[in-house]
């Protein structure tokens, strides 16, 4: 079985949680599970949502990295407290005496979609657009 883990930083803002859920909801398709989860602050936290997944046999997670940057979060908190220090590739290790493959996506600030977007927003401001 498979799963999308969609990781965000958590916050005590509620307008923030609805942001996510809508990004969340907009990753959903077949043949995959999607689950919204925080690192900090904000409940479900994503350690709890990995291991229930991994406890209910889901063997393939994604970890849909809502973060702008390559940051501590991403490196130390996430993707290293698992042991991966690569992204973008699959790899095996083992979650609660359970083998799972996990793949980490990139963060977003390169892709060339959101620096479109942020370039739009500021043309926007400026009255450039």
């Amino acid at each position: 079985m498979r799963a999308v883990i969609v990781v965000t930083h958590g916050s005590r803002r509620q307008e923030f949680l609805e942001d996510l859920e809508e990004l969340a909801k907009f990753i959903k398709g077949e043949g995959y599970d999607v689950i919204l989860a925080h690192n900090e602050y904000s409940f479900p936290n994503w350690r709890e949502v990995l291991r229930d997944l991994v406890g209910r046999g889901y063997d393939e997670i994604v970890f849909a990295l809502a973060f702008l940057g390559r940051g501590n979060h991403v490196f130390r908190d996430i993707a290293g407290s698992l042991g991966v220090s690569e992204l973008e590739r699959w790899v095996e290790r083992e979650v609660d005496g359970k083998r799972v493959k996990l793949y980490f996506t990139r963060p977003l600030a390169n892709s060339p979609l959101v620096k479109t977007a942020l370039k739009l927003r500021v043309l926007k401001a400026l009255g450039l657009r």
